[in-house]
Order: structure tokens, then sequence, then C-alpha cells
């Protein structure tokens, strides 16, 4: 069984006071938590590197004619 299965198995047991009683608790628990923090997109973690290798033009995702001709003979 789970940590949280016995949690839940508990709280059912009982009455609705007190079950709102551990519902403000575990609110005020989680109010402590360190908030989410926004995690870097790949594009902002690369960007750095956009346009770093030379004799490359440095629009090549956002220049559709530079890849027209790709893979015709």
């Amino acid at each position: 069984m789970t940590i949280e299965q016995a949690v839940l198995e508990q709280l059912r047991t009982l009455p609705p006071e007190a079950q709102q009683e551990a519902l403000d608790f575990v609110e005020f628990l989680a109010s402590r938590q360190p908030k989410a923090t926004h995690s870097a997109t790949l594009l902002e973690a690369a960007s750095d590197l956009i346009g770093a290798i030379p004799d490359l033009p440095p629009d090549l995702s956002t220049n559709p004619s530079y890849l027209q001709s790709f893979g015709q003979s």
C-alpha cells in the first residue's frame, strides 16, 4: 500500500470536520514547499549556440529558401 492510499484510507474514516482539518494541514504543508521555477525551453537553453558555426547562415531555422532544393538531384 502506498502512502497516498494509506492516507486516503485513514481520511475516509474521519468525520467531515476532521477531514477539513486534514485538508487545511495538507494545504499548509504544500504552501511551505518551494514554488516550481520556470525551466528553460530548448530554444532558450541553446540560444547561445544559434549562429555559432562559422560559414553557415545564422537563420537556418527561419529561412525556408536555404533548404528549398535539399535532397533534389
